[in-house]
């Protein structure tokens, strides 16, 4: 098992430290079957062992040769355990240096964008209703014409809603 899991400085806390790494490798399916295959390579080698006594026929070396194979096999397996993880922590690194820079590089402006969109958003509403307000309140008090003084705050919410509405427009 391979030692450069743990050469970076953020390895650490990716779980990437040798501990890790040999616990991320026992997981993997191909690493249990590489020590099921040794484990019954040395039982079977035990067997053939006790069963002929030691007398060397034929069978003694099938035997031997099945019992290099699972050992071998199981070599290979968990080389390709140590592989696999190897290259999913490879991997895991290049995303995450690239996807950490995106967040760093992005996520700060547009969290303050979002910030005063939704603080014009709340002015926005604010002389909208101050204007509907304005305008439900003066046709229930005047049937006629507005005074001069009434048609100029009018204008000034007007006013107000256009340039706040020109600003999100801007932001958005």
């Amino acid at each position: 098992m391979s030692s450069e899991a743990g050469s970076s400085a953020s390895s650490g806390k990716l779980g990437n430290d040798g501990a890790a790494v040999e616990k991320r490798i026992r997981k993997t399916p191909e690493f249990v079957l590489g020590q099921t295959f040794q484990e019954n390579s040395r039982a079977y080698a035990r067997h053939g062992a006790t069963s002929n006594g030691g007398t060397g026929t034929s069978t003694s070396t099938e035997e031997e040769g099945l019992s290099k194979f699972l050992m071998d096999g199981g070599y290979l397996l968990n080389d390709l355990a140590a592989l696999q993880i190897q290259y999913e922590i490879t991997v895991e690194k290049l995303v995450l240096k690239s996807l950490t820079g995106i967040v760093d590089e992005h996520i700060p402006p547009l969290a303050k964008e979002r910030k005063n969109l939704s603080s014009l958003l709340l002015d926005y509403d604010a002389a909208k209703s101050r204007l509907v307000n304005y305008r439900a309140k003066e046709g229930s008090c005047s049937s006629g014409g507005g005074t001069v003084e009434s048609d100029l705050r009018e204008e000034r919410l007007a006013g107000e809603l256009a340039d706040i509405e020109a600003k999100v427009r801007t932001v958005i």
